[in-house]
């Protein structure tokens, strides 16, 4: 039991989530990483503190400082034994896991705002709420969080820093007109500019002039076929 005892949540039983997630994506991974780490070795981990114990006052100051959570485990299953609330399997090693899925239900709840009420529920929310990981924090605190958080926080702009804005949009539209001057844009940035290209009308009086002068010369030419 050294290897477990006093020592919170172990390091990789329950993985904290990428604080880049949104928070609906929080709340997903939260839950199922809370169902991979108390359907885990910590059920083993509390049989090997049912056979070492016989009460759980012997372990309840280690649990009450969220620094044992198999001695949690082991707690929760004693009140349900006791409880006669809920129909528990009768091979022993099986009521460990029986224990563990009840309380991924009751933690879940809890999460989601609902207050437990029985004294087995009660220790239960203690794995989201009191039972601590390596990095100090309770999973609980992860619960609420968002990426947007610091965004909606943050100051408004000061006035140096809106004109520093407009002076940065005034000079991408004097590049864009510098660029049409000088004839080198790209089609992507034809497609993407937002302005209207004109034509001289000499052009377009040269154009239509060369087009009819060639389509004469054709017409000329397939006559004189025809005649020899």
């Amino acid at each position: 039991m050294a290897l477990h005892r006093d020592c919170g949540i172990l390091a990789g039983d329950f993985i904290k989530p990428d604080p880049v997630l949104t928070r609906r994506e929080t709340r997903k991974y939260l839950v199922a990483e809370l169902e991979r780490w108390l359907t885990g070795r910590i059920c083993r981990h509390a049989k090997e503190i049912s056979i070492v114990y016989s009460d759980p006052s012997e372990v309840a100051a280690s649990v009450e400082d969220g620094m044992w959570p198999a001695a949690r485990l082991y707690t929760v299953l004693y009140l349900l034994e006791r409880s006669n609330t809920l129909v528990l399997p009768t091979d022993y090693d099986e009521r460990f896991q029986f224990a563990a899925e009840w309380c991924i239900d009751i933690c879940t709840d809890h999460l989601r705002g609902y207050e437990a009420v029985i004294p087995a529920a009660v220790m239960a929310t203690g794995f989201v709420a009191i039972d601590k990981m390596p990095c100090g924090s309770v999973i609980e605190s992860f619960w609420n969080h968002s990426p947007f958080a610091a965004l909606r926080q943050a100051p408004p702009l000061t006035e140096a820093e809106d004109e520093a804005e407009a002076e940065a949009e005034a000079e991408g539209s004097a590049s864009l007109d510098e660029k049409i001057e000088d004839g080198t844009l790209s089609v992507a940035q034809l497609l993407k500019a937002d302005y209207v290209v004109r034509i001289p009308g000499w052009a377009i009086v040269t154009g239509f002039s060369v087009m009819a002068a060639y389509v004469w010369s054709v017409a000329v030419a397939l006559s004189l076929a025809k005649h020899c």
